[in-house]
């Protein structure tokens, strides 16, 4: 197990890359792949809603400090800064 900083970077990237209804023990958590945010039609502004809403619910998340997203054709990406409670750090996804 990863403790500090790095598993609490390591954790948000996961919890970001949940995908909702993907998890039997909490259905209605993580980001909506079907309801519009990600699939055919790709919405940047609410993919950045919604990872960072997922972020922020990662343990040890106090806050975010930056988010970026790219997009290469239908496919989004992010970087984003994380406060936590060791310090700042830098995931992607």
């Amino acid at each position: 197990m990863i403790r500090g900083i790095a598993g609490t970077g390591q954790a948000a990237a996961q919890y970001a890359e949940t995908k909702r209804k993907e998890m039997l023990y909490a259905y209605d958590e993580g980001v909506p792949f079907f309801e519009g945010v990600l699939g055919a039609n790709l919405q940047p502004f609410q993919f950045e809603a919604a990872q960072r809403e997922r972020i922020l619910q990662a343990p040890n998340v106090i806050a975010i400090r930056s988010f970026e997203v790219t997009q290469d054709g239908d496919v989004l990406r992010y970087t984003a800064t994380i406060e936590t409670v060791d310090g700042l750090t830098t995931i992607n996804g």
